[in-house]
């Protein structure tokens, strides 16, 4: 009997053995998500526009006039303090991308066909890390709990502004008043309309490359106005055309949270998940 039951005992176990190396064959033997056709090219030198990156409902990716690296942060779902080891060129030499999927994937399966389209045209090979260092919480920084003049509670009516826009709204000079309830974040200047403080601390996290908490409990939507120097200054081709000039004797952006918004960003230490670039190379031609 003994004999008996070791026999079942090991058919049992060659079966589950089988049964495993079966699924883990079917797994590898899965298709990679991938675009069905890829184009990139070195965008044209000289252009002003901003840069565009759209998934289309019929699956198609367009990027025009970008930076790899932010079509990398796109891809992984990152934000510019995540990524680590980074060549100077991927944030200067711009790209565009033409893609097409089938229309059916979901916007997961195009992120995972991204990735794929910048390890094969790009030859990008990363890992992950978690690197311990400097994060900020956002706080009020006045004991009266009183915020400063540049940060006011929003009146706009963001539904009525969007009912106004045209179908295709020209894209707006960098400084141009807004006109939907939005924020945007230029070299030495935020500003924005009818955004919740949140939607300020993930472009202050942009802004000084690291995390930063929105520990505020302010409520409501703001319109927001934010002027300082970047640290370094930023060189002259990263700066949008017809930008105001910056400063550069104006206060750092600690110092303009501080005085403009009245807030406070506090200093601590934590666990940061980050992107490692192993390696990345310039495209070959299609």
């Amino acid at each position: 009997m003994r004999q008996l039951a070791t026999s079942v005992l090991l058919v049992l176990t060659a079966a589950l053995i089988a049964v495993h190396a079966r699924a883990q064959t079917k797994k590898a033997a899965s298709p990679t998500l991938s675009f069905e056709v890829a184009s990139v090219k070195p965008s044209k030198p000289g252009i002003n526009a901003p840069g565009v990156f759209r998934f289309l409902p019929d699956g198609s990716l367009r990027v025009e006039n970008m930076p790899v690296r932010d079509v990398i942060r796109v891809a992984y779902r990152l934000r510019s303090y995540q990524m680590v080891n980074w060549p100077t060129w991927t944030a200067t030499e711009y790209f565009d991308i033409q893609a097409k999927a089938d229309g059916k994937t979901s916007e997961e399966q195009r992120l995972l066909m991204l990735r794929h389209l910048l390890t094969t045209r790009f030859k990008l090979a990363v890992r992950t890390e978690t690197h311990n260092g400097p994060t900020y919480n956002l706080v009020i920084g006045r004991k009266d709990g009183r915020v400063g003049q540049s940060l006011t509670k929003s009146s706009a009516d963001c539904a009525a502004l969007r009912a106004k826009l045209p179908p295709r709204p020209l894209a707006p000079a960098p400084n141009a008043p807004l006109l939907v309830c939005g924020i945007r974040n230029l070299p030495g200047r935020v500003f924005a309309l009818g955004v919740p403080i949140e939607t300020l601390s993930n472009t202050l996290a942009e802004v000084v490359r690291r995390p930063v908490l929105n520990q505020t409990q302010l409520s409501g939507n703001f319109d927001i106005e934010l002027n300082y120097t970047p640290d370094p200054m930023p060189a002259p081709q990263t700066i949008p055309p017809d930008s105001k000039p910056i400063d550069p004797n104006g206060p750092s952006i600690f110092a303009a949270v501080r005085e403009q918004l009245g807030l406070k960003l506090e200093f601590l230490r934590n666990p940061v998940e980050v992107l490692v670039i192993d390696h990345i190379e310039r495209p070959t031609p299609d």
